[in-house]
């Protein structure tokens, strides 16, 4: 049987699930949030398999956000993307997101983002009007870190 990376990739997230005392992520999960477990923001590697236990809910997972460094922000609208990331629509609020993977990505999409928060973003709209939003930080995903 010839190997395919994605199922690598897969069976490993599974195993470090497992090691972590949970059971793999559901599919419905995977839909929604990602498989970007293990990701780097700004040089720190950050495990977030606890909030996904949280998001996960279930027997054993955490009533609120184990991580309050990080936010998860169901079903924003795409509302544009650059090299650097995307800015998001939910309600009246925007935000941008540094680092959000954006292929097969389309504007009026709606994702659901898991991002730490690192301060404001400046831009102008294509009307040309300045605006600052609150700027989030997805991380860069990395593969998980072996126990020493």
């Amino acid at each position: 049987m010839k190997s395919r990376p994605g199922m690598v990739v897969m069976v490993a997230l599974c195993a470090a699930f497992v090691a972590f005392g949970q059971g793999p992520p559901s599919r419905a999960l995977r839909d929604e949030w990602g498989t970007n477990y293990f990701r780097e923001v700004r040089g720190q590697y950050c495990d977030l398999r606890p909030m996904f236990h949280w998001l996960a809910g279930g027997a054993g997972a955490p009533k609120t956000n184990p991580m309050t460094a990080w936010q998860a922000l169901p079903k924003l609208e795409v509302g544009g993307m650059d090299r650097g990331g995307a800015i998001f629509f939910d309600g009246g609020r925007a935000f941008y997101v540094t680092n959000f993977p954006t292929t097969g990505v389309v504007d009026g999409q709606r994702v659901s983002v898991i991002a730490r928060p690192m301060g404001t973003h400046t831009y102008t709209s294509a009307n040309g009007v300045r605006r600052t939003i609150p700027l989030l930080d997805h991380g860069v995903p990395v593969p998980p870190r072996r126990s020493p």
